[in-house]
């Protein structure tokens, strides 16, 4: 029995369609499958830097051998075979090796005592993932996280260094430099998921930058340093934590 003109040519429709989105949707999975290995290599790695900073040493080698694990892992499955946004980036196998062998030669440096030489290795390789994520048009939560940090930074500086609060150009400075902090918190909290976003830890740690602003910029008007570096210790804790939990 032969099927009615319009079957046909539905059917045809159909196939092509399936032609076309089962090996998008095999693409998509493997680059989903890539974002989730460097996320289960970088979570321990966040964490080894944390305990870096408070001279933890044990815990963060601890955590530091889980990276090195989770990245050989990572290594294996896609150092010869990357998604296919990264296939055309004759970056991307250097990119893994160095992560990789830094990552061990910091877990080396735990080992034999030397810290600071473990925080100097560790340091750059969130910014080679995320840089070679741009390179390739992704951006992840990640990435603007590592965007927001850098805004803070600038504004931590006049946690040591704060200008003459009388001159109407430092004032607009500070607060120029205090409401870039804030849109990009605004700016990462919109691209985390529903789930993330009710996470109590995270709301309350994004509700720190937005209930600290008012007074930070009312230290500004009073010319209060004192006020103003309360703010701003508070401010940096809350972005470390956000770093170091969600980044």
């Amino acid at each position: 029995m032969t099927l009615p003109r319009v079957a046909v040519g539905l059917f045809a429709a159909l196939s092509l369609v399936a032609a076309f989105s089962g090996p998008a949707r095999a693409q998509t999975s493997e680059l989903q499958s890539f974002h989730e290995a460097t996320a289960e290599a970088f979570g321990p790695y966040r964490t080894a830097r944390s305990y870096l900073r408070t001279e933890n040493l044990d815990a963060a080698a601890f955590e530091l051998e889980g990276m090195v694990e989770a990245w050989a892992a990572l290594e294996a499955r896609f150092g010869s075979n990357p998604p296919d946004a990264f296939a055309e980036d004759p970056s991307y196998p250097t990119v893994l090796e160095r992560i990789g062998e830094d990552a061990a030669a910091a877990l080396a440096a735990i080992d034999s005592g030397d810290p600071e030489t473990a925080r100097e290795l560790l340091k750059p390789l969130h910014a080679a993932m995320s840089d070679l994520r741009r390179r390739n048009g992704i951006y992840l939560l990640a990435d603007c996280l590592r965007e927001f940090s850098a805004a803070m930074d600038v504004l931590w500086v006049y946690r040591h260094a704060m200008p003459d609060l009388g001159q109407i150009d430092s004032q607009v400075e500070i607060v120029s430099r205090a409401a870039i902090v804030e849109y990009e918190a605004s700016r990462c909290e919109a691209m985390a998921s529903p789930e993330l976003r009710q996470d109590p830890e995270f709301r309350r740690l994004f509700d720190i930058f937005y209930e600290g602003m008012p007074p930070l910029r009312r230290g500004v008007l009073e010319q209060s340093p004192a006020r103003i570096i309360n703010v701003l210790r508070e401010l940096r804790s809350a972005q470390y934590l956000i770093f170091f939990r969600f980044g």
